[in-house]
């Protein structure tokens, strides 16, 4: 469970996927939201 804290953390990816350039970027409220998202790509 994470708490409502605002340390905003802003996350971004870059790279070719399927021979086309794709990118993305996205905010998190603090770095417990961030862990709690269902991705692998940023588990740093």
């Amino acid at each position: 469970m994470c708490t409502k804290e605002w340390h905003p953390i802003t996350v971004t990816a870059e790279g070719i996927w399927d021979g086309r350039r794709v990118s993305y970027e996205h905010t998190f409220a603090n770095n417990c939201f961030k862990s709690a998202a269902p991705t692998l790509v940023f588990e740093f």
